[in-house]
Parts: structure tokens; C-alpha cells; sequence
């Protein structure tokens, strides 16, 4: 690792499918960039966004690329066409525990284990919802250069949840009772959803998460596992509103 990377680590890489010159996929991929990415970083303190066909520094193309994902301040992790290279990449940027902006086509489903992950779709053929989400990327890069910012992501939850299995205090026990029981409605809600996608029913216009519990709570749907009715109060409590800040 070069000290002049240690030194700017003011930088963000974009993980994204490229494909060939002229292809379909990297005409979409860089008009996200060009039209989407960049101009959300016009007045951050950021040197000029790049993915790995951009980088022309001598070296391993590999290596080049493990390094920007490993050791840049930010990375944006674009999961349109659910490229498995993009997500073997995202996997390794989650391993590190650092900042991550997931950015996503609209329609596109993803994958169970990035399902609950902030995700901020756009409208390709949308120019005036490329301004939008430009501006909501922004906000989410100025809430993560703040100080009290936390990484979440599948892996520091897991480490986070290995720490309470390990402490014999009473409030961590019931607090990781808690965890499992929303990880088990979650997976309850999932279920729900595929069985939607095979019937007649949208799921898109499913229920949030709060409604479910209510369901649940009224036997009107029967979750994989026993949850808590102390944690339906809870989440119909967190659900009462939708807020989409960071």
C-alpha cells in the first residue's frame, strides 16, 4: 500500500458492473456515474469519484482494486444487474467496516442478505430523479464524514451480536433476544414476499414490516418461529413512521 494513499484518503471508489465498450451495461453504468454519482460529491471534500476502469496506475488490476476497496474513505457499491463480482467486492468492503453507499435501479429485487440494507434507487431513464438522488447521496456522505458515525453492515452486526452472546449481563441477554426476534420477523416478512411473487399478489405493495406484526399479533399470519410479544410492541412502535434520513 503506497503512503500517498494513507495520505488522500479523501478518495471514493464506485464498485459497478462495467462491461465491454458500447455495451448496454456500460452505457446504463456510465450514465449513473457521470449523471448521478459525480455531481453528489460537487461540494464535499472529496477528490473525484473512480471505479477500477478509471484507475491508471501502474500495477495488478486485482490489486489495485482490493486496495481502493479496502483503504478508500467511501465506497459506492452500485448492485444494478446483480453482478456477482459486485457483491464479492461488497463482501470484502463489509469485512473492513467501513463506509458504504448502496445504490440500486428501481424494480431491481435484491438478494435476501442485502435486503435490509439502506438502498437508494434511481430511474435511469429519469434525468430530474438523477438530481435527487445525487442530492440524497450527498446527505448521506456529509452524515457519514460526521463524527459519531457507526458502519452497519451484516458483518458488524454479527460481531456486535457475538459480543452479547458472550456477556453474562441481563440487559445484553435481553437485548439479543430482542435482535433474533426481528432478525425471525424479518425472515418471516421475506417468506411472505416470495409466497406474494408466486400468487397473484404484489409484493410490492406488501405490508411494512409494522403491519406484519400486527398480523401476527392477531394470528392473521403465523411467523417461522415464536416472537415475543414484547417485540411486535416494539416494532409497531418503530414503524409508525417511515423516515428515510440516514
Amino acid at each position: 500500500m503506497s503512503n500517498n494513499k494513507k495520505e488522500n484518503n479523501n478518495r471514493c471508489f464506485v464498485i459497478s458492473p462495467i462491461g465491454e465498450t458500447g455495451s448496454k451495461i456500460r452505457k446504463h453504468m456510465d450514465m449513473v456515474f457521470n449523471s448521478i454519482i459525480i455531481p453528489a460529491f460537487e461540494d464535499l471534500d472529496f477528490k473525484k469519484p473512480y471505479r477500477s476502469d478509471h484507475d491508471d496506475d501502474p500495477g495488478l488490476i486485482t490489486d489495485k482494486m482490493i486496495e481502493s476497496i479496502t483503504t478508500d474513505k467511501l465506497v459506492i457499491a452500485v448492485l444494478t444487474d446483480l453482478n456477482p463480482n459486485v457483491f464479492y467486492e461488497l463482501g470484502i468492503r463489509h469485512s473492513m467496516q467501513r463506509p458504504t453507499i448502496h445504490l440500486c435501479a428501481n424494480g431491481t429485487r435484491l438478494p435476501f442478505d442485502n435486503n435490509d440494507q439502506r438502498t437508494i434507487f434511481y430511474d435511469i431513464e429519469d434525468f430530474y430523479n438523477h438530481k435527487e438522488v445525487s442530492k440524497k447521496i450527498n446527505s448521506y456522505v456529509k452524515n457519514i464524514l460526521k463524527d459519531d458515525f457507526v458502519v452497519s453492515n451484516p458483518v458488524t452486526r454479527y460481531k456486535d451480536n457475538l459480543k452479547l452472546r458472550e456477556s453474562v449481563d441481563p440487559k445484553d441477554i435481553l437485548t439479543l433476544e430482542l435482535i433474533n426476534d426481528i432478525s425471525l420477523l424479518k425472515n418471516s416478512v421475506h417468506s411472505l414476499q416470495l409466497q406474494a411473487k408466486r400468487s397473484t399478489l404484489s409484493p410490492d405493495n406488501s405490508p411494512p414490516l409494522g403491519e406484519f406484526s400486527k398480523l401476527i399479533t392477531t394470528k392473521k399470519i403465523k411467523p417461522l418461529g415464536d416472537i415475543r410479544p414484547e417485540t411486535l410492541k416494539i416494532i409497531e412502535q418503530l414503524y409508525k413512521s417511515d423516515d428515510d434520513d440516514f
